[in-house]
């Protein structure tokens, strides 16, 4: 309802009441152009002293061509039935105009994830390497008593387990928490608006199997040289000098 004062190229200010907002998802934020983008109608530029002419014309191929090439093929032939032709532009078929963008911020993403749960797989290795050292005396008491290989190296898996599962119940929430603020800024950014902000179930499925499986795979290596020693060499262990790692 309110007006602004708009002046093209070739006439002058005049006030023009503003109907509505619209939101674009196919332009850029204005924010970032540094640009204001207004739609109106050809009554509207030719009372701000432009002639009312289409410069854009947008074409729709149906059926949709499977690929991007077959579609810039048959824009040149239109773009050869019209005449003052000046550029064609394609966008990629199916694709959103800003995908490659979100493929790079969820590639940088998911590589630092990677790097972040290889260094805690190998930090949790590292330390059950040197609590193997202190412990392996009462390894070796164990096994005299009795105890297999297995039920040795199944007591401290399954304190690796439980150190996992801890932190996936730690961070679970707070990776949620921020995986929606997350989402929520590159939305701004990208000038996109999500309809569903939701979690599947399966990505925490996935948030506990690596959170579980992989410091156990690291860890097996040490709990394994461990747990085969030798009774008379288990025993014979001074120190906490670690030779598991």
């Amino acid at each position: 309802g309110e007006s602004v004062t708009i002046r093209t190229p070739h006439g002058e200010p005049r006030p023009v009441r503003i109907s509505g907002i619209v939101h674009d998802p196919g332009l850029a934020p204005g924010w970032q152009e540094q640009a204001s983008y207004a739609y109106v109608t050809r009554e509207t530029i030719a009372d701000l002293g432009e002639l009312p002419v289409l410069r854009e014309a947008h074409v729709r191929f149906r059926p949709t061509p499977a690929e991007t090439r077959d579609a810039e093929i048959a824009a040149v032939r239109v773009a050869g039935r019209l005449e003052g032709v000046g550029e064609i532009r394609v966008p990629s078929i199916r694709r959103h105009p800003h995908q490659g963008q979100m493929a790079a911020m969820q590639f940088v993403l998911l590589l630092l994830c990677a790097m972040l749960v290889g260094l805690s797989a190998v930090l949790t290795a590292a330390l059950l390497a040197s609590l193997l050292a202190r412990q392996v005396r009462d390894i070796g008491v164990m096994k005299v008593s009795g105890a297999g290989v297995a039920q040795v190296a199944g007591i401290y898996a399954a304190l690796v387990s439980l150190l996992g599962l801890a932190a996936w119940v730690g961070a679970a929430p707070l990776g949620w928490l921020g995986a929606r603020a997350l989402s929520r800024g590159l939305s701004f950014l990208i000038n996109f608006d999500l309809t569903d902000r939701s979690v599947p179930p399966w990505v925490f499925a996935v948030q506990l199997a690596a959170g579980v499986l992989v410091p156990l795979g690291l860890a097996a290596v040490p709990i394994l040289r461990a747990c085969r020693l030798r009774v008379r060499d288990a025993l014979s262990r001074q120190g906490a000098r670690s030779e598991f790692v």
